[in-house]
């Protein structure tokens, strides 16, 4: 047993049962021993059948989030899992990923989204949330939603029209529906929404600063910041090209961030990229702001870890011999294995 764990079980003197078993996770379960396989599959929506790709990393708690990427205009939904890698931050952060497909309008010969008001695509990605909630037990207060340009516009009509089943937004060079901001009690949602913004300066498809400015980046930020009821602001610089704008102590603690990136044209900026950032490592990182405590282990999480790192073959037996195999059994043999018992 590694030292480390027993000097940390040492110093806390009284540690719980739970703290003791998160102790275990952390040194026997690294990130990494979560990995699974993406499932391409279907939801039943308005007589169609539309596909969607859904990430769980294995051993992912009960009541775990679950965050939405929906892709840009003509893309795919296994491009987006792809381009963005939001299925690293799932593994280290222990939340679902599902990526839904848009469908393709043969008129316009485009795959979109819809996302006027009251749209099938409205209804399509809350009600495809709420299977997945009841289907994987995963957290319908931790459901969030990404996108991508025309995803990203999907996304500010959730945060509108669907405030009660996404709880906070992340978008990378969008903008808002049509309808706003001409209209903007439009945009009434039922409670407030977090939102992140990414946006690149430079990008030519959708502006920054459009002419007039009444929908470019930041009067939309300005607004979900009102929305918000945000009363600080704090601006840091984010070498080499991008300043964050933050706006903080909102109703229920929500913030509104931008990230301006200077120079930036409308390509998403991932892994290893030269903008500095990883657009899906900020929106992880800012979902985190609303995500709980990391859920409580489960005992088949420990005793997996038991049998697959420690090396113990009788981790799923009844150690205490009390009749029943919980979670006072592999306390028990993790105490035997470190001389503690």
């Amino acid at each position: 047993m590694d030292n480390g764990l027993m000097k940390e079980y040492d110093a806390c003197g009284k540690c719980s049962l739970i703290g003791l078993l998160f102790l275990l996770l952390l040194y026997c379960c690294p990130s990494g021993a979560f990995a699974a396989s993406p499932q391409i599959l279907t939801f039943q929506h308005s007589n169609t059948a539309r596909e969607y790709i859904l990430y769980r990393p294995d051993h992912l708690p009960v009541n775990a989030p679950l965050v939405f990427m929906l892709h840009g205009l003509n893309m795919t939904d296994s491009l987006m899992m792809a381009l963005s890698g939001m299925n690293r931050f799932a593994d280290a952060n222990r939340f679902a990923v599902v990526y839904p497909q848009a469908l393709f309008y043969p008129e316009k010969a485009k795959v979109k989204w819809d996302a006027k008001d009251s749209s099938m695509d409205i209804s399509f990605l809350s009600e495809l949330a709420q299977f997945l909630q009841e289907q994987y037990q995963l957290d319908p207060q931790k459901t969030f939603v990404c996108g991508y340009s025309n995803g990203a516009k999907m996304t500010y009509s959730l945060a509108c029209e669907a405030s009660d089943t996404f709880k906070a937004i992340a978008v990378f060079a969008g903008r808002m529906a049509s309808n706003w901001p001409s209209t903007p009690d439009k945009c009434n949602p039922s409670q407030p929404v977090p939102v992140l913004h990414i946006h690149g300066t430079d990008d030519t498809d959708v502006l920054y600063s459009p002419p007039g400015g009444e929908d470019g980046a930041e009067s939309i930020v300005s607004f979900w910041a009102g929305l918000n009821s945000a009363t600080t602001t704090d601006t840091s610089a984010i070498p080499p090209i991008t300043t964050a704008f933050y706006y903080g102590n909102g109703i229920h603690g929500n913030e509104v961030w931008l990230y301006k990136m200077h120079g930036w044209t409308h390509e998403w900026p991932g892994k290893n990229s030269v903008s500095g950032i990883d657009a899906a490592e900020v929106m992880a990182d800012f979902f985190s702001l609303y995500m709980n405590a990391t859920a409580d282990p489960t005992l088949d999480d420990v005793v997996s870890c038991l049998k697959a790192l420690v090396g113990y073959a009788d981790a799923g037996t009844d150690a205490n011999l009390d009749g029943k195999i919980d979670m006072a059994d592999p306390v028990l043999i993790l105490q035997k294995l470190s001389g503690l018992r």
